[in-house]
């Protein structure tokens, strides 16, 4: 039997540890840079939205499903432009995407079934915590300084975001600058029911 010092133990443990932060940064790293590709003028407090619903999923946004469905109705009808990007997979946690309301509007989407993804997909009965969120957000702050990414109004957002987190909050808007250039209308809908409505209607 071949025996293993106890500090070449530590050693290996390390390693593999090590292995999985970097793993977890390239990942980060790629996600944002996606998100910059996507739309280049947005600010953190964008990519910070982003990576919010990607981690979160949309449940704090569905008071019940009458308002949901109320809402939805009243935002298309108001909507006078939509966003090119018809569907986005939100930062690197492979769980939620953002689905453009323009797939209802030009019919491609029966309205009942995309809302009822989006209500199912609000229906996590495992909320993430508020104190695992501050920690996911500070591994996307680290990856984009240690990586020098630009991202407009960086500072500022970044103080701004503190101040939220730190006052028990964690919701935001997008920026104005984000809505005058991107026009974004869409819900966030979990993984497995954007793929049902994908490979029903989109990719036939």
């Amino acid at each position: 039997m071949i025996k293993i010092i106890p500090s070449l133990i530590l050693i290996l443990l390390v390693a593999n540890c090590t292995n999985k932060i970097n793993l977890e940064d390239e990942k980060i790293l790629t996600a944002v840079k996606s998100e910059l590709k996507l739309y280049p003028e947005e600010r953190l407090i964008d990519l910070y939205k982003s990576y919010f619903q990607g981690y979160w999923g949309p449940g704090h946004l569905i008071p019940d499903s009458i308002s949901a469905q109320n809402y939805l109705t009243y935002e298309m009808e108001n909507a006078e432009e939509y966003d090119k990007v018809l569907w986005q997979p939100l930062a690197h946690y492979n769980q939620y995407y953002r689905l453009n309301l323009k797939f209802v509007k030009d019919g491609i989407i029966p309205g009942n079934e995309y809302l009822s993804a989006f209500i199912q997909s609000a229906n996590n009965p495992a909320k993430p915590k508020l104190e695992d969120w501050k920690g996911e957000w500070a591994k996307v702050l680290k990856v984009i300084e240690e990586n020098k990414i630009d991202i407009n109004n960086y500072t500022e957002d970044k103080n701004s975001i503190d101040t939220l987190l730190a006052s028990g909050n964690y919701v935001v808007h997008h920026s104005g600058e984000f809505v005058k250039k991107y026009y974004p209308h869409y819900r966030v809908i979990a993984k497995k029911y954007f793929e049902i409505l994908s490979d029903k209607y989109i990719k036939r």
